[in-house]
């Protein structure tokens, strides 16, 4: 049987924490879009970031929603979206927080480190 000693200074560790702040507006003039602001900040010493994002919402019908978002933060920006159909029963999604504008003739993104597309299905139960 093994075991370890932990003595008092290995057992005393900060833990990280993470700040986030948001404000939504709903537009008068056309219910289903609203507008907002998102706040991040990851405070872990030399890994550290804070980011700032604004976004866009509509939702015209009951079954589907879009969202568009721009970001800026300590590692760069980036641009994203999502479309969401939910029709009663279930739901879909797609949706992209890492844009690639430019593609070779062969179709391969360039010119981003990442690229990420993210598709989601889920089964709903009750009402």
């Amino acid at each position: 049987m093994f075991a370890r000693i932990v003595s008092h200074s290995d057992a005393k560790r900060m833990l990280n924490a993470t700040i986030r702040l948001g404000a939504e507006y709903y537009t008068p003039f056309y219910k289903p879009l609203s507008a907002g602001f998102l706040f991040s900040s990851h405070i872990a010493g030399c890994q550290s970031w804070t980011e700032g994002r604004f976004y866009a919402n509509v939702k015209p019908t009951g079954w589907f929603g879009a969202t568009i978002n721009y970001g800026a933060s300590t590692y760069g920006s980036s641009f994203g979206w999502m479309l969401n159909f939910h029709p009663k029963g279930f739901n879909f999604f797609i949706g992209s927080d890492h844009q690639f504008f430019t593609l070779t003739p062969q179709m391969v993104p360039v010119g981003k480190a990442a690229a990420s597309v993210n598709v989601g299905f889920n089964v709903t139960f009750g009402s």
